[in-house]
C-alpha cells in the first residue's frame, strides 16, 4: 500500500486496484462533482493536464466523453460508459482511453467508485478492474498514481469553495428568515406597532405603496388578494380597495392620507368601508415609517385605534397573519423588482 497527498492506493490481486480518500464535504456535493461539466472541468485531471473538452450523459446506459490537454498542446482523450448510478452513493462505469471520435483504446477498467457518507465528509473509495495484468501495469507505470493524487486534491480544493458557499448561502437564509420576522408589540390598551425588515433600498420598498400596479400584487393575504383598486396617492387623496377572498367575500377599506414625506413617511386614516367609499368601524390611525438601513428598508407601523375595544376586535380577527402573510407576498415581490 502505498499513500499520496491523503489518497492510500492499494493493489489487489494480479488486475485490480482500491482509492480510498476522505473529503471535507457532504456526500451529495462530491457525488454532485461527478455528475455535471460545469464542475468537471475545475478540477478532473492532473494541474498540467486539466480538461479542455468535456461531454457528459449522465445516466446508466450514457457516456462521458472527454479530452485533458497538457502544457505543449498534447491531448489525453477518454470514453467512459455508465453502467449504474445509485445517487448519491454509488457510480459504476467502463473506462477507457480514447481518441476525438470516441473510438476505444486499452486499457479498459471497470470503475466503482462508492461514497461513504460520514456526517459532513465522505469517504471516496474507487476499485478498479482491469481487463489484464498488463493493462494494470500500464497505467501504473504512465504515472496514474500521481496524476489521481492530484487530480483528488483539485477535487478537496474545488469541494472547498462549494460547500463555503452552500454553507455561506444557508447563513444567509437564517438570517434572511430572521430578519423577515415581523414583531408585534402592543402599546397601552389602544396602540400597537408591526415592524419588519426587508433585503431592498427604501426607496423601493416606499414605491411599492404609491402604485396599485404593484399593491395589487402584495396587499393582502394570500387568500384575500386585491379585486379593486382606487388610488389618490397625496397628502389629503384617498385609497379605496376591496379584497376579495375564495369564496367571493368582500372586505373594503377607505385608507385617507393625512401627510406623505417620500420616501420616509406616510400617515392615514384607515377604516372598514364598502363600495360606495361609506366608513365603518373600526377605524385606525397609522403612521408607516421607511428607515434606510443601505441595502435594506425597517418597515414600521405604528397604529392607534380608537377605543381599546376596536384594538382588540382586529387582533382577533387576526390582523398578525394577516400582516405577515401580506408582507411576505411584498418581499416576493421586492425581490422581482430589484
Amino acid at each position: 500500500m502505498t499513500q499520496q497527498q491523503q489518497m492510500t492506493l492499494e493493489l489487489v490481486g494480479d488486475r485490480e486496484l482500491q482509492v480510498t480518500r476522505e473529503f471535507n464535504a457532504p456526500c451529495a456535493l462530491v457525488f454532485e462533482a461527478y455528475s455535471d461539466c460545469q464542475h468537471l472541468m475545475q478540477w478532473w485531471g492532473p494541474r498540467t493536464f486539466p480538461l479542455a473538452y468535456c461531454d457528459i450523459d449522465f445516466r446508466p446506459g450514457g457516456t462521458w466523453h472527454y479530452c485533458m490537454k497538457g502544457p505543449n498542446g498534447e491531448e489525453a482523450w477518454g470514453l467512459a460508459t455508465y453502467v449504474d448510478i445509485e445517487r448519491p452513493s454509488r457510480i459504476v462505469y467502463k473506462d477507457g482511453f480514447s481518441d476525438e471520435n470516441r473510438n476505444e483504446k486499452p486499457p479498459i477498467s471497470l470503475i466503482t467508485l462508492t461514497l461513504e457518507e460520514r456526517g459532513e465528509r465522505t469517504v471516496l473509495s474507487m476499485h478498479a478492474r482491469y481487463d489484464s495484468p498488463s493493462d494494470r501495469d500500464t497505467v501504473i507505470e504512465m504515472g496514474m498514481e500521481e496524476g489521481l493524487a492530484q487530480t483528488l486534491d483539485k477535487l478537496e480544493e474545488h469541494l472547498a469553495t462549494r460547500y463555503l458557499d452552500r454553507v455561506t448561502n444557508n447563513q444567509k437564509e437564517t438570517e434572511m428568515t430572521q430578519q423577515q420576522s415581523i414583531t408585534v408589540e402592543l402599546i397601552g390598551d389602544r396602540e400597537m406597532v408591526m415592524k419588519r425588515e426587508f433585503i431592498a433600498p427604501r426607496e423601493l420598498v416606499f414605491e411599492a405603496h404609491s402604485d396599485c400596479k404593484h399593491l395589487k400584487q402584495w396587499f393582502g393575504p394570500r387568500e384575500f388578494p386585491i379585486d379593486y383598486c382606487d388610488l389618490d396617492f397625496r397628502a389629503g387623496g384617498t385609497w379605496h380597495f376591496c379584497m376579495k377572498g375564495p369564496n367571493g367575500e368582500e372586505a373594503w377599506t377607505l385608507r385617507t392620507f393625512e401627510d406623505i414625506e417620500r420616501p420616509i413617511r406616510i400617515s392615514h386614516r384607515d377604516a372598514f368601508s364598502d363600495p360606495d367609499r361609506n366608513e365603518h368601524p373600526p377605524v385606525a390611525y397609522e403612521t408607516i415609517s421607511f428607515e434606510d438601513r443601505g441595502e435594506r428598508t425597517l418597515l414600521s407601523i405604528h397604529t392607534r385605534y380608537e377605543t381599546p375595544e376596536e384594538r382588540d376586535q382586529v387582533i382577533e380577527m387576526g390582523v398578525e397573519q394577516g400582516v405577515a402573510d401580506t408582507f411576505e407576498q411584498l418581499d416576493e415581490l421586492l425581490a422581482a423588482l430589484r
